[in-house]
C-alpha cells in the first residue's frame, strides 16, 4: 500500500535499513560495502533519499501535524575528506623514538613508534610526551591510530609493564583505537594485550584497513549520541 504516509516495503528497503543499521553498530565498512555490493563509502544514500521521499510526500499532501509522519533523522554525512590516506597531519610531538600526529581538522589523532629496541625507561617516558602532546584536545572526541609497526617484539616483564601504561594513556578516552602490526605475530600479541580493553580495539596490518574502521566507529558513535 502506498499513500501519504506509508510506503510499501520492497527488498532495497530492507537491504538499505540492514546496511544503515550495521553502520551504527559500528560493523567493519569495507565489510559493509562488500555486503551491499557498492563500490564506494555511500551506504547511507539509499536511507537518506527515502527519507526525503517520505517528508516530501507529507508535505505534498498538506497534512496536519497530528497526522504527518515522524522520519527518523538519516545518519551524519561524513564529509569526503574524514579519515583517509595522504590527509594533511599536524605534526603535534616528534623525537628519535615517537611521533605524535593530528589529522587537521578530522578527529583523529595519530601515534607513531619510530624506535625499534627502545629501552623500558624509553617507553616509560612515551606517557608524558603522549600527555603533554594531547594537552588541551577533548580525546572523547577522537579516535586513536597507534603505528607500532616498527617495534620489534620482546618478551620482557619491564619491558611489559612500561608497555602497558603506554597503551593506557594512548587509550584514554578516545571513543576507538586502531593498532598497525607489520607480523602475524604481532597481530596476535595485540590481540592478547588488548583483549580486556574497556573501548573498541582492533588490530590491522593495513592503514586504509585501519582508517576505514575508525570511520566506521566514528559514525557509530555519532549515531548512538542522538538517542
Amino acid at each position: 500500500m502506498n499513500d501519504p504516509t506509508r510506503k510499501a516495503i520492497t527488498f532495497h528497503d530492507l537491504r538499505a535499513t540492514g546496511v544503515t543499521w550495521a553502520a551504527v553498530r559500528g560493523d567493519d565498512p569495507l565489510k559493509i560495502k562488500q555486503r551491499a555490493g557498492h563500490r564506494s563509502f555511500c551506504a547511507r544514500a539509499v536511507p537518506r533519499s527515502l527519507c526525503a521521499r517520505l517528508r516530501s510526500s507529507a508535505r505534498s499532501r498538506d497534512l496536519s501535524r497530528r497526522q504527518r509522519v515522524r522520519v527518523a533523522p538519516c545518519l551524519p554525512r561524513a564529509r569526503s575528506s574524514t579519515l583517509t590516506i595522504g590527509m594533511a597531519f599536524d605534526l603535534l610531538y616528534e623525537d628519535d623514538d615517537l611521533r605524535i600526529e593530528k589529522a587537521g581538522d578530522e578527529p583523529l589523532l595519530i601515534v607513531r613508534r619510530t624506535a625499534t629496541r627502545p629501552s623500558a625507561a624509553v617507553i616509560r617516558s612515551f606517557v608524558g610526551k603522549v600527555g603533554k602532546a594531547f594537552a588541551g584536545l577533548d580525546r572523547s572526541r577522537h579516535v586513536m591510530l597507534v603505528d607500532l609497526r616498527p617495534a620489534a617484539l620482546r618478551t620482557d616483564p619491564e619491558l611489559d609493564a612500561a608497555l602497558a601504561a603506554f597503551r593506557e594513556e594512548v587509550a584514554r578516552d578516545s571513543i576507538a583505537i586502531a593498532r598497525l602490526v607489520s607480523t602475524s605475530v604481532g597481530a596476535l600479541q595485540s590481540a592478547r594485550v588488548t583483549q580486556d580493553a574497556q573501548r573498541p580495539v582492533r588490530t590491522f596490518s593495513d592503514e586504509g584497513e585501519a582508517l576505514a574502521w575508525l570511520r566506521g566507529q566514528l559514525v557509530a558513535s555519532r549515531g548512538s549520541s542522538r538517542h
